[in-house]
């Protein structure tokens, strides 16, 4: 469903040269497959899932999506982002609705499908509700509802949960997998996490630098669910981090605190 040829992406720097922030990149993420895209700060984990959303272009190469180039953003590639974007203006149904408003979506459909999705994410009888008036982990819930009304084949997640406390952040964890296992849409995850990675994916692509680029590509075979507890998933998190732990630090000196 993705795919990645030879992408390179170079930033401008405060010399006037263009700095690497991936280097030579290519992969390919199946149809229904769930993926993570694993590497410590500073590595391009974020610019390699913004080339996909198609936020921004690559100095070389190319992103695919079901074999069509990626020309810029698509509800066909919905993002859920770090920080919930709501409108703070709106009601969680307000912001649910406002992506099928721009599909035109009759007002049943519409409907139909926000109380689906809201029910999905847990947050039934909240759809009055204003941002200001949720917590941190329902707005999270609702920006995610927001984009599966959409019902996008392809899920594109920039560390969602990790603003979150850890209760929070494994019940969304729970609830992410429950969603995926009942549509089997295509998710690309961002994390630093190695026990969120180890948990969530089928798949886990390492991203290092020098050069910006993909290291390992790791399959986790262990069924689900996976208990937190459990033997393998603890084996499984130790081998992703011996894989992190023979990485540099991608940061450059000035910017390590």
């Amino acid at each position: 469903m993705i795919a990645l040829e030879g992408v390179s992406l170079r930033y401008p720097n405060a010399n006037g040269n263009k700095a690497p922030a991936l280097d030579n990149v290519s992969l390919v993420i199946g149809e229904g497959e769930f993926v993570c895209l694993l590497g410590p700060s500073g590595c391009g984990k974020t610019s390699l899932l913004n080339l996909i959303a198609g936020f921004i272009k690559p100095t070389a190469g190319r992103v695919l999506f079901q074999g069509d180039p990626v020309t810029g953003p698509s509800p066909e590639r919905s993002v859920v982002f770090q920080d919930p974007t709501l409108f703070p203006w709106l009601t969680v149904r307000g912001n649910v609705e406002f992506g099928l408003r721009c599909m035109k979506l009759p007002k049943d459909e519409r409907r139909s499908r926000i109380d689906e999705c809201l029910a999905m994410v847990g947050l039934s009888g909240y759809e009055d509700a204003y941002r200001h008036e949720l917590s941190g982990g329902m707005r999270q819930r609702a920006a995610l509802a927001r984009v599966l009304a959409l019902d996008p084949p392809a899920l594109l997640m920039d560390e969602p949960f990790s603003a979150l406390d850890a209760n929070t952040r494994e019940r969304l964890q729970d609830e992410l997998l429950r969603i995926w296992i009942a549509r089997r849409r295509t998710i690309a995850f961002v994390t630093h996490s190695v026990e969120e990675a180890a948990l969530l994916a089928d798949r886990v692509i390492v991203i290092g630098a020098p050069p910006y680029s993909v290291k390992r590509e790791i399959s986790i075979e262990l069924p689900r669910p996976r208990p937190r507890a459990s033997t393998n998933l603890e084996e499984t998190m130790r081998g992703l981090r011996a894989v992190l732990d023979d990485l540099p630090c991608c940061l450059p000196p000035q910017q390590i605190v």
